[in-house]
């Protein structure tokens, strides 16, 4: 939810496929929220299987940037609406914080080569 002044709270939504979402930070004019939206593994071990964990999901948790105008959607899916496209094996897990004119976002990812890499982005208005 995003709280303002005047008016009503405003629901942020969720991402398809990602019912839980938590917002980490707002621009400065509350135009903006960034956070992560995560999703639980359906994972149900077999009578016969042994009790392990599921293997680990890089795509359990993914960067959301939210807007009025355009409402709750993924960094990258912002990214390509403005014409940039993710290098390929790459998957935007958080966004930590915005800058204060909502533009400029950072937080983590897993790259083709590593479990954790930071990134920033630039994501026009």
């Amino acid at each position: 939810m995003l709280w303002r002044s005047k008016g009503a709270p405003v629901e942020l939504g969720v991402i398809d496929g990602y019912p839980e979402c938590y917002a980490r930070a707002v621009s400065a004019d509350g135009g903006r929220v960034i956070g992560n939206c995560i999703r639980r593994s359906g994972y149900v071990p077999v009578a016969d299987e042994p009790r392990t964990p599921p293997p680990p999901d890089p795509q359990a948790s993914v960067a959301f940037v939210w807007d009025k105008r355009r409402g709750m959607r993924s960094v990258a899916d912002a990214l390509a609406d403005a014409g940039a496209k993710l290098p390929d094996g790459w998957w935007l897990d958080e966004a930590f914080d915005i800058c204060a004119y909502g533009v400029t976002i950072v937080g983590d990812a897993h790259s083709p080569t590593s479990t954790n890499e930071a990134w920033m982005a630039i994501v026009p208005r």
